[in-house]
This record gives structure tokens, sequence and C-alpha cells, in this order.
């Protein structure tokens, strides 16, 4: 019944009653309808692991301003985020990763006052991290891995207050790292391998007391390590730093359960 007025009193009379929506797995293909957004009931919104629902997220997606969750991972959809996202005020988790997206993220992510979880892996988002405007919510997980964000990373990380997991690898992000990360104080697992990074690694760097994981491997850092530098990461398990143009010792690392250091740094007893 598409485009039909009986299409329509399905949705009207669904919405009454509708607060979550999932579906995993293709069940069938197609697009999502703009009459999503007569779910005004609609708490979370899960349609994952579908390879033939395509097409774009529809800007109706506005009206379900109930929605907490949205997870349209591992499908074929395509085009731009709508505006409409932006203006779900009970919004916690938005998992959009494993499609063909694109874009740039809009400054109005700090209208979304209540996320806490952004991710947005292997799609070709563009632009820049917005570190600014993210301060405004409750960002706690922030994925970005495998897109083609660029440029360097603006020195406005010490915002991110409640941040534990920053997963930037595989764009194309360049310059340093700015000396500010030594303030997001929550960080559990940082990661921004395979990018175009430069430069020497921030002393503040070793303020992160929570790492469990630290991955920089594959960029462009130079300058010396030692072993002081990572005298306060009484957590740390993974360290990985290859490929890229450090000097120095690291000597014993005992606590690591894994360390990939290479091209010239010595690793000591690690």
């Amino acid at each position: 019944m598409p485009n039909s007025p009986q299409r329509r009193h399905f949705f009207q009379t669904a919405q009454l009653i509708l607060y979550i929506f999932s579906i995993d797995q293709r069940v069938t293909g197609g697009s999502i309808p703009d009459e999503i957004g007569l779910f005004e009931k609609l708490e979370n919104l899960i349609l994952k692991n579908n390879q033939f629902l395509v097409g774009t997220i529809p800007d109706g997606i506005k009206s379900n301003q109930a929605l907490r969750q949205i997870g349209l991972f591992n499908n074929s959809l395509t085009g731009t985020l709508p505006y409409g996202i932006y203006k779900l005020p009970l919004l916690t988790y938005l998992n959009l990763s494993d499609n063909h997206l694109s874009g740039a993220l809009s400054k109005d992510l700090g209208q979304l006052a209540n996320l806490e979880k952004l991710i947005l892996d292997n799609n070709d988002f563009t632009g820049h991290l917005l570190p600014l405007p993210l301060r405004q919510t409750q960002i706690n997980v922030l994925s970005l891995s495998g897109n083609r964000f660029s440029s360097n990373i603006v020195p406005a990380m010490r915002f991110l207050k409640n941040l534990e997991f920053l997963y930037l690898d595989d764009n194309e992000f360049v310059g340093s790292i700015p000396s500010d990360i030594g303030g997001v104080s929550q960080l559990r697992s940082f990661s921004l391998s395979r990018n175009q990074f430069t430069g020497t690694l921030p002393l503040e760097l070793g303020e992160l007391s929570e790492l469990r994981y630290l991955n920089m491997a594959e960029n462009n850092f130079v300058g010396p390590l030692n072993e002081s530098m990572f005298e306060n990461f009484m957590h740390l398990k993974i360290l990985s730093l290859g490929q890229n143009n450090f000097t120095g010792n690291l000597g014993s690392l005992g606590t690591l359960d894994y360390t990939w250091v290479k091209n010239g740094t010595e690793i000591g007893s690690v």
C-alpha cells in the first residue's frame, strides 16, 4: 500500500502503542519511510545488519521527540545526516556505523544535550572534529574510525569531561596532539592510528592516568620516548606506537599486556 491513505492510517494507528522498533538482519529491502516521524512515542529505533536497507535517513525523524536511541548500523544507507536528527532532545545513543553516509557534522550536535554515545565508524564523513559543540553534550563514547575526517584537532578537548572512549583511527587528521588532551581526565581508551599526525607527544598526555589502551601507530610522530612519559599510566595494558619516528628507550613497562614500538626505539625488557 505505498503512498496510500491505508498506509498512513497504519502508521497513525501503530504510533499509539509503539515504543521500540527493532529489526536485526534482513527482513525486507527498501528505505526508511518519512512516516517514521508519526511514531511520536517511539523511544528506540534499531534497524541493523541489513544490506538491503538503502536510501537516506528521513528528515521526518525530527518528529520522534521521544527517541532516546537510534541504531542504524551495518546497512547500506547513503546521504548526509538530516538536520532533524539534531532536534531530538532526549537522544543518548546514536550509532550509524558501517553505512555509506557522507558530509560534515554540524555544530548543531551541541543541541543534543543528553547525547552520551556517538558512533559513526566506517562511513564517508568529512570535515572536522567538533569538541566545542560536543562539550554541551554528555558524550562519553566518541567513535569516528574509518572515515575521511581531516585537519588538526582543535585545542578544546579539555571540555569533554565525561569522555572515556575516543577512536579517531583510519582518517586523514593532521597536525599535533593538542596539549589540553591531558584535561580529558576520564579517558580510558584512545586510538588515533593510521592518520597523518606529526610532532612530538605532549607531556600532558602523561596526565591521562585512567588509560587502559593507547594506540598512536602509523602516523608521523617524532621525538624521544622514555619510561617517565608513561609512569602515571597505572592501568595501561596496551600501548601501540609503531611505524612512527620515535627515538629513545622505554625501559621496563611491566604492567603491559601488549606493546608495539618499532622504528629505532629500544623497547627495553617489555
